[in-house]
């Protein structure tokens, strides 16, 4: 299932004559799940749906869609398997090890224990990019599970669970602060790729959480400069995947 064969035909080849594979069963355009045109020349390539199952390959005249002649092929489930940690900590790197048909644009996705649709894989790597694939652990705890899907379909082979652990992080920092003055942050956290420090009204939401912000690569203590207006503000840590908060603290602006 999923694999490209070369099938050789002769017939008219009338402009747009087409191969077509489907089910044994079906009728309709359903009889030709994946088409390729006489035209693309002798053998055609055609790929085969990610289905395992009884099907036939035809040759149709294009005109009212006429079936001239078919043969069975019968598609069996192509194999693959995974190896990866059974936990890792929200947002790190894991190497996930595969095998599989390594169709062009399959892939290895992480998605939340019971996620359907594109939520299966809220992060993913091809399977071209190399083995082991180096795969980011989504940004929340929780159980998840890594699948080998192949890009047909989106169709699932094999799947691994994995148990995300929290990320931590911890902030040091005045309680209060000047307006307009800078202040020194000290902080511990994964310190992934682009994380940083935001510094936002305690009520903000959005982007408006980090008015103020410093990678966390810039150094420790981080250096931020305070708003000019008083109020209650949070400083945040942000893990840079989806902006997720891993620490704050409350700091009072006079």
């Amino acid at each position: 299932a999923g694999g490209a064969i070369e099938v050789s035909w002769t017939g008219p080849d009338y402009p747009e004559d087409y191969l077509g594979v489907g089910r044994a069963d079906a009728s309709g355009a359903a009889q030709w799940e994946n088409w390729v045109y006489t035209r693309d020349g002798d053998p055609a390539t055609l790929v085969m749906p990610s289905t395992p199952g009884d099907y036939v390959i035809t040759y149709f005249q294009r005109q009212d869609r006429t079936p001239l002649k078919q043969i069975p092929i019968v598609l069996k489930a192509p194999e693959a398997s995974l190896t990866a940690p059974a936990e890792a900590v929200a947002g790190s790197t894991i190497d996930v090890t595969w095998t599989g048909p390594d169709y062009a644009d399959d892939y290895i996705g992480v998605g939340r224990v019971g996620a359907d649709g594109a939520a299966q894989w809220e992060n993913w790597r091809y399977t071209r990019d190399g083995n082991p694939a180096e795969l980011t652990v989504p940004p929340l705890p929780g159980d998840y599970v890594i699948t080998y899907f192949l890009r047909q379909d989106r169709t699932p082979l094999t799947d691994v669970p994995l148990t995300v652990l929290p990320a931590e992080a911890s902030l040091t920092a005045p309680e209060t602060a000047a307006a307009g003055s800078t202040i020194d942050i000290g902080w511990t956290g994964p310190n992934y790729s682009e994380d940083y420090l935001g510094l936002g009204l305690a009520s903000a939401s959005g982007s408006a959480q980090w008015g103020e912000w410093v990678y966390v690569r810039d150094g420790n203590p981080a250096t931020l400069t305070v708003p000019d207006q008083p109020g209650e503000y949070k400083i945040r840590y942000f893990m840079r995947q989806d902006r997720t908060i891993i620490a704050e603290e409350t700091i009072i602006v006079e």
